[in-house]
């Protein structure tokens, strides 16, 4: 092995030597990737961070897809004061005395109004634009939680793989001793 020079005091120090006479610097190993365990980490951490990124964008998107409704939790959350859907179609009824009875019947009103000429629709009341405002909030919420939960998982994730293939590399570290 050939002598080498001091970075610190440039006084020549034999190759297995610990500690330079001149200065007493210390020669110590350096905590680091080599260059394969690196290529193998960023390989590992794209993939796994890949499946990670996919599951919380479906479940962010699950609110808004056809057919999707706002999670509980997140209605819970908002205060929501119903959480169940708001219903397709409100048929009307009146009994023989005049009265006037409400049936709400869940599902689509295609037969209903074709049978009856397609009357204007309803506008919605305050109650209901505010019950689909707080389905929209609720939906967003989750949506940011599930992505935020996402964007975390895979940053401990690079943390974990990070310490896992960390290892003392061959290159030398010159740390100079305080003086007592």
């Amino acid at each position: 092995m050939l002598d080498v020079r001091c970075p610190i005091c440039h006084s020549l120090v034999h190759a297995e030597a610990k500690e330079c006479e001149g200065c007493h610097a210390r020669r110590s190993q350096r905590k680091g990737m080599t260059p394969r365990a690196f290529t193998a980490y960023a390989l590992l951490w794209l993939a796994l961070t890949a499946v990670i990124a996919a599951l919380a964008l479906r479940i962010a998107l699950a609110p808004w897809i056809p057919g999707g409704t706002a999670p509980e939790y997140a209605l819970a959350v908002l205060g929501a004061r119903e959480a169940a859907e708001p219903p397709g179609c409100r048929v009307t009824v009146r009994d023989l005395d005049g009265h006037q009875i409400q049936t709400i019947v869940a599902g689509s009103c295609d037969a209903a109004e074709a049978a009856a000429g397609r009357a204007p629709a309803p506008k919605p009341s305050a109650l209901e634009i505010a019950t689909v405002s707080q389905r929209r909030i609720a939906s967003a919420m989750h949506s940011a939680l599930a992505l935020g939960l996402g964007i975390a998982l895979a940053m401990l994730l690079r943390t974990g793989l990070r310490r896992a293939f960390s290892r003392r590399v061959p290159s030398v570290a010159w740390v100079l001793r305080a003086r007592a």
